[in-house]
């Protein structure tokens, strides 16, 4: 097994032509520096979306030793165990925002140097080399997935690596499936090839590598929870009961998805992707949320399918001495290039709107009684404004308990009444607070048609409403 990571380049005095001169690696890291600093320009300590938020209660009851907002372990939640232990780390020496901001900028850029190198070890020569790296991390909604708070920059980061690496890979393998669940397919068809070549000796080494990264976080997560891998997957599969969408629904989402986040302009990539570990990668976890959770594709800028980019960007990258995927990677770069301004824009403004409704939603909750019972179905905003007060997920992220109520009750999103109603009367809610736009006002529709009241308490012009709640 090699080391080395880089194919060296081939310059014009051995014969390259003068599109393939190299582009020297201070000027090449000095630019995907200047992009990864550019996604902290106007940051005032918000994120772009409610789960940054959660994950910064996760870090700050993990500091504490106990989640009391929600009566759980902090692990409850927690869909990244590696991304909670880098907070919780980092905020015993700085504040938790910028801990989570921090450890954004520093997974950004680690995965502008691996994908610097993985295009060169692919193929991709001269201009190409920046042009993909730059691409790979700034077209459509990446912007967005690198600086959202939570852990899908580390993903991409994760995934590019281990496409990469030879002899220190089994340590990152290990650690891989508690950087996000879906990440120990391609751990493990990595892993395989590392075994398959090897000596028996190199062999135990690997595995016992592989182990010393994985068993601190199985049992970490198993003592804490019970399980291995967190349970997220399953409330919302519980929740939002997208299993029986047709096929076109299915399909259009996906297509949705990729429309919505400019990052259709990366799928032709795939036409020239030869990395059978890349494809053992893709084709299970895009099938998986195309049979289970479609919608998926589209929540959240298309934060699921973030992790899949560094393999689009791949498939260029081998397919480069080609002329016409060559005049697809100039196009790809153009286009997020001239994307750039309008997505940054989005991500200031996504930035504010959820900065806008925490300060809000503190507002409206300090004034009720500490650990007044709250429902919820957004589970990071609330509980980062108010720890002092007891919430209650009616997804279940946070509240294990209602996965059990929507897997008994639910049959279609929307209609969650019967599940609402076993939830609240359980938890003897008191209050609720309630998005209130179309698909999330289901929650209080639906307990209304069960005889719930919602009576308006001040909300401060959150988007949010509060209501104290009582049924006869």
């Amino acid at each position: 097994m090699q080391g080395s990571v880089a194919t060296p380049m081939t310059t014009p005095r051995q014969g390259g032509r003068i599109a393939d001169r190299a582009i020297p690696a201070p000027v090449r890291y000095a630019a995907y520096s200047v992009a990864v600093a550019m996604l902290a320009v106007g940051w005032r300590g918000d994120f772009p979306l409610d789960d940054a938020y959660i994950t910064m209660h996760n870090a700050r009851a993990l500091l504490q030793g106990w989640d009391a907002t929600y009566a759980v372990s902090p692990l409850i939640g927690a869909t990244s165990l590696a991304h909670l232990a880098l907070m919780a780390g980092l905020g015993l020496v700085m504040p938790l925002p910028y801990a989570a901001m921090t450890i954004c900028l520093a997974a950004a850029l680690a995965y502008a140097v691996g994908l610097d190198l993985l295009v060169q070890r692919a193929g991709a020569r001269g201009w190409q080399v920046p042009v993909l790296t730059l691409t790979g991390l700034l077209a459509g909604t990446l912007p967005t997935l690198m600086a959202n708070g939570l852990e899908t920059g580390l993903a991409c980061a994760t995934v590019t690596w281990l496409l990469l690496l030879d002899r220190r890979l089994p340590l990152l393998a290990g650690i891989a499936p508690f950087v996000r669940p879906e990440l120990a397919i391609l751990a493990g068809l990595a892993m395989l090839q590392t075994l398959r070549d090897a000596s028996h000796a190199r062999r135990v080494q690997a595995i016992a590598w592989a182990l010393a990264g994985a068993l601190p976080f199985a049992a970490w997560s198993y003592f804490a929870t019970g399980h291995i891998l967190p349970g997220t997957m399953a409330a919302k599969l519980a929740f939002f009961r997208e299993a029986d969408w047709s096929i076109a629904q299915r399909v259009l989402a996906l297509g949705g998805g990729l429309v919505n986040s400019g990052l259709i302009v990366l799928l032709p990539g795939l036409a020239g992707l030869r990395d059978w570990r890349a494809w053992g990668f893709l084709t299970p976890v895009v099938l998986f949320l195309l049979l289970l959770l479609p919608g998926a594709f589209t929540w959240n800028a298309a934060r699921y399918l973030g992790p899949l980019v560094p393999v689009f960007i791949l498939g260029y990258a081998q397919a480069n001495r080609a002329r016409v995927m060559s005049i697809l990677i100039a196009f790809v770069g153009l286009s997020a290039a001239f994307g750039l301004p309008g997505r940054m824009a989005d991500l200031d403004r996504d930035r504010a709107w959820y900065g806008a409704q925490v300060t809000a939603m503190r507002a409206s909750l300090t004034p009720l009684p500490p650990g007044s019972r709250i429902l919820i179905h957004d589970a990071g905003m609330a509980a980062w404004a108010a720890p002092q007060m007891r919430l209650i997920d009616v997804v279940g992220l946070k509240t294990p308990s209602s996965i059990a109520a929507h897997q008994a009750a639910t049959r279609d999103a929307c209609h969650w009444g019967r599940a609402l109603d076993r939830i609240a009367r359980a938890n003897r809610a008191q209050y609720a607070l309630v998005l209130e736009r179309p698909f999330w006002n289901c929650v209080r529709s639906n307990l209304s048609g069960l005889g719930w009241t919602f009576s308006p308490l001040p909300s401060h012009g959150s988007a949010y409403h509060l209501y104290a709640i009582t049924k006869p």
